[in-house]
């Protein structure tokens, strides 16, 4: 069984420039080989898909579909656990609790921070929410936890996804992006819209260097690095949520 992670450093100077790109994103956000087609993975690293295919035979594979195949043999093989010798519930609440301290050790934002931007969704008349594929549902959490302090936005998915969409936002928007890699084509789509018509953008993301000319981004820490168990690459941007929720809470009562 290949070391997906080795097999990628071994051959990385190997590739090309679009070729790196693919191999980068892999390492970061190894769950996209899961996820996504090579068409939809293609237009999310903004590469050609023959970069892709490419870069799986570099890796010794034929192409696309049989890199997928066996790196989901591999995550098994990762993944496997001995219910007989492992307590799943106390191992997983522990694998939860790292990343939990590891969202405080990252120090990318401060309490500060999440006051200041509650303080924004409490004074900003005009709220838009965006969240595409598996980023609606922590999207929709927000607008839900806002409604349920009086603030209403509007959520906005894919569905807007056009190739004008600037007339979508306007300068007194507050716009809240959530995308876990920050390579979502139609997240990225929308969020372009947005910072043309100069709103204010506030992107909440796993991505370290992403090169968005947003106001502010909160990064959480990447939960797909190889751990033990399956972790949910969405769980932190709910917890996020939680936190905001009780900032803006907090700050309606002064």
């Amino acid at each position: 069984m290949f070391d997906f992670r080795q097999l990628v450093r071994t051959h990385y100077d190997e590739f090309t420039p679009q070729e790196k790109t693919v191999a980068d994103n892999f390492l970061e956000f190894p769950n996209h080989i899961l996820e996504k087609n090579i068409t939809n993975l293609a237009a999310s690293f903004n590469v050609s898909r023959n970069s892709i295919t490419r870069f799986c035979q570099r890796l010794g594979f034929d192409g696309y579909t049989e890199l997928k195949y066996e790196f989901k043999k591999y995550l098994a093989s990762t993944h496997t656990i001995d219910s007989q010798k492992t307590s799943l519930l106390s191992n997983m609440t522990s694998a939860y609790q790292e990343k939990l301290d590891e969202m405080v050790s990252l120090n990318t934002f401060s309490d500060a921070d999440i006051y200041k931007f509650a303080q924004k969704i409490i004074t900003n008349p005009s709220i838009k929410i965006v969240g595409t594929g598996k980023s609606l549902p922590v999207a929709l959490q927000l607008k839900y936890h806002l409604q349920d302090l009086g603030i209403y936005g509007q959520f906005i998915d894919y569905i807007y996804l056009s190739k004008e969409l600037d007339f979508a936002f306007n300068e007194q928007d507050l716009v809240i992006v959530y995308s876990v890699s920050g390579k979502s084509y139609a997240t990225n789509a929308i969020l372009q819209s947005a910072i043309n018509k100069k709103s204010h953008v506030i992107l909440i993301t796993t991505a370290r260097n992403l090169n968005l000319k947003v106001e502010q981004q909160f990064i959480l820490p990447n939960v797909s690095h190889y751990n033990p168990y399956y972790l949910s690459n969405h769980m932190l941007l709910f917890v996020f949520n939680d936190l905001l929720y009780n900032a803006v809470s907090y700050q309606q009562n002064q």
